[in-house]
């Protein structure tokens, strides 16, 4: 995962800080439609009030009265006290106390401030800083629990009290003042939090992260230039420079914006704050990258921090990144940390399903980064006429697709109509039973206000696809269920390609199989078509695409910049996914890896030279490669089928008298005599392959399997509509 982190992390985008602000401006607007003069215009009111709320505490607090953490004044004199404590502290544990009472002082002053224009504060949420650090907040990702701590988080009201374990009627300041004990650095004032209730990611609406520098101390606040400015003086921001997005605390608070953007279907984007010193910056997270701002030194420009939090105490819920859309209603819950039943109902074409958040077996598959699709699939059920629930299963799949790209829906019934009735196609695709774009929930809106569209990458928007659910993954499978499943999706996927309609994304997440109840056989189905292209079709996607491990060769030279993507391609990912299983899956009931760390599960997160690097190694000596006990029977099979399409390499070491290959593939089982070209010509080579195991008796042939049924696969049969 840290890998991954990484790499979006490399990819950020840098704009003024400006920009950001005058955003989070505009969404707390009477009338977000409003111009962008009315956005600066309203940005500029907001700084200038909290520049004046500055200015008239001056007097009283140059004469040097500094107010006690038990007789806490609520007024400005607290602020301003905070704010000299937080700038000269020389540690950053030290540190902690000092912002988070600036903070929660300042959003009690700034809550029933109104300015024309803007809303309210949001009730609901009634913002406010809790000290998290050393506390975990835990979240499950495909069967793995992942921990972290930033150091405070901006959670609601009603969230901090179930962490003190305070009852609903205690007022907002008894909490603040709690949070501010857990943070003391006197150990004879630090409270431990008095409830049970452990937060997750749902109830972290943002975190802070800290990092002050030995090397760098700060020697002092300086509030000259606020206190010489007049009142009414338009503000301007005082920049500092971009920081380094590749720095190490930019990498942390990308981790915990990861989590707050992967942590429910519904989250649009997140964003976190960062304090390097004493200057701040504002990161912020979609699928479609990082944009992190430059930053402003809250040592000369406190104000601009407050007006940050008054924009803040303003937001909504889908200011904090729900998306608020009426077909996709998530459960909120009544209580930060109580259990409840996490039954979470959308709506996609008129049809009504269910699936529960709350219950990990329900969670099918989700993606761990910040760029891309970040595909979530959950186990869910249709809602019938009488609020039950139906007995057969739903796979409902979240994702972001980039908008010129035709959705998943969209391709497979275009297949529907070429296959014509085809079972030999049809048997071994998904069923898809609803779908709809949300073309409104998209991450474009805000790069093009800040103006770093990138030319050739779209924005994304959210996709839901609800499908008939399938047993499992390929991954799951014994070794000679492997191969049939294997096979059936590469013969369905050649017909396809022949058809005109190019997967370009073959991966372990994306070869199922579904079980005949009756015989036990396992029968291929190939799935997400997310990234598939139509042959004839004017599209700016037609270059690389696919999952990293199993990315074709081709692809990684010069960053196949040039490279379209061809039949062949696809048929090496099949390969490559071979290969994955073999040597990285286990255990059939747990999809649990190898203990042995195998050297494949790092190929998603290394740059583009060295994952061809680390293929070419493999080509060249495979059995360096340890693979699973229960797939070494089968080894030879894959690897004299990747090295016969694959290129040319000279002096091959692998061992071409191990007894995996049969006698009579053993004599041209090193380097091919020639690579096929056209796919027809490849794909009859690799049906060559097929028959001769199929043909070669026991000791090298999988076992035989039973034939489809009659009535077709289940997951195909008319099970939706009914009357």
């Amino acid at each position: 995962m840290a890998d991954r982190i990484k790499y979006d992390v490399a990819k950020t985008e840098c704009v003024d800080v400006d920009l950001m602000l005058r955003e989070f401006t505009r969404r707390i607007m009477v009338d977000p439609a409003g111009s962008n003069e009315d956005v600066h215009t309203l940005l500029s009111n907001i700084v200038t009030e909290t520049r004046k709320m500055i200015q008239d505490a001056l007097p009283e607090w140059k004469k040097g009265k500094a107010p006690k953490m038990e007789n806490r004044e609520w007024s400005m004199l607290e602020v301003l006290h905070n704010h000299k404590e937080f700038a000269t502290c020389k540690t950053e544990a030290t540190s902690y106390r000092y912002w988070e009472n600036l903070t929660n002082t300042a959003l009690d002053l700034l809550r029933d401030r109104k300015l024309p224009g803007i809303r309210t504060y949001d009730t609901d949420i009634n913002l406010i800083l809790q000290h998290n650090d050393p506390s975990l907040l835990e979240f499950k990702h495909n069967h793995t629990t992942s921990k972290r701590k930033p150091n405070s988080i901006f959670v609601p009201f009603r969230a901090a009290l179930a962490i003190h374990g305070l009852s609903t009627n205690t007022e907002w300041r008894a909490v603040a003042y709690e949070t501010a004990l857990i943070a003391a650095t006197d150990k004879n004032q630090q409270k431990a939090p008095g409830g049970t209730i452990k937060l997750d990611w749902g109830d972290a609406l943002s975190s802070l992260e800290y990092k002050r520098s030995k090397s760098n101390p700060v020697s002092g606040p300086s509030l000259a230039g606020i206190e010489g400015a007049d009142a009414d003086q338009l503000p301007e921001v005082m920049s500092s420079p971009t920081r380094d997005a590749t720095k190490s605390v930019a990498i942390q608070a990308a981790e915990y914006g990861m989590h707050r953007l992967v942590c429910s279907h519904d989250i649009t984007h997140a964003f976190t704050i960062i304090l390097e010193n004493t200057v701040f910056y504002i990161s912020w997270y979609d699928r479609e990258g990082i944009l992190t701002t430059s930053g402003i030194d809250i040592a000369y420009h406190l104000e601009y921090y407050l007006a940050l939090l008054f924009i803040l105490q303003r937001f909504n819920r889908t200011d904090w990144g729900r998306t608020g859309h009426p077909q996709l209603v998530t459960t909120p819950r009544a209580n930060a940390g109580e259990k409840c039943s996490g039954m979470t109902r959308i709506e996609v074409e008129g049809k009504k399903f269910v699936f529960d958040t709350a219950n990990p077996k329900a969670l099918l598959h989700k993606s761990m980064a910040i760029r891309g699709r970040n595909t979530t699939v959950w186990e869910g059920q249709l809602v019938l006429e009488n609020d039950e629930f139906s007995s057969e299963k739903y796979a409902i799949k979240f994702s972001w697709k980039e908008k010129t790209r035709k959705s998943e829906a969209e391709i497979l019934r275009l297949i529907t109509e070429r296959a014509n009735g085809q079972r030999d196609i049809l048997d071994y695709l998904p069923l898809v039973v609803a779908s709809h774009v949300f073309s409104d929930v998209e991450t474009g809106a805000i790069r093009a206000y800040m103006n770093v569209l990138e030319p050739k990458r779209a924005p994304r928007e959210l996709v839901v696809t609800v499908t008939t659910k399938l047993k499992g993954r390929i991954t799951e499978l014994e070794p000679d269920d492997v191969w049939h499943v294997w096979w059936d999706c590469f013969k369905c996927h050649y017909k396809l390609w022949k058809l005109g309609i190019q997967h370009r994304d073959i991966s372990t997440a994306n070869i199922m199989y579904w079980e005949d109840a009756a015989t036990g056989a396992k029968y291929g189905v190939l799935i997400d078509f997310d990234l598939a292209a139509i042959e004839g079709e004017a599209s700016n996607n037609q270059q690389r695409t696919g999952t990293r491990p199993f990315l074709a060769m081709d692809f990684l030279r010069d960053d196949g910049a040039s490279v379209l993507h061809a039949y062949k391609h696809d048929v090496e990912a099949f390969c490559w996914v071979a290969v994955y299983v073999a040597t990285c899956c286990e255990s059939v009931d747990k999809r649990q890896l190898t203990s042995s760390n195998p050297p494949m599960l790092k190929w998603a997160y290394v740059d583009n030279q060295t994952l061809l690097e680390k293929k070419e190694a493999f080509l060249y000596n495979p059995n360096k490669f340890k693979r699973t006990e229960k797939h070494e029977p089968g080894w030879g099979r894959w690897v004299y089928i990747l090295r016969k399409i694959g290129p040319d390499f000279k002096q091959p070491t692998y061992d071409v008298n191990n007894d995996l290959v049969p006698p009579f593939l053993r004599a041209n089982a090193q380097a091919p005599t020639s690579t096929p070209t056209s796919s027809e010509q490849l794909h009859q080579t690799m049906i060559d392959i097929y028959n001769i195991y199929a043909e070669s008796g026991p000791r090298y042939a999988p076992r035989v399997r039973a034939e489809v049924p009659h009535d077709g696969p289940p997951h195909r049969r008319p099970i939706y509509g009914r009357d």
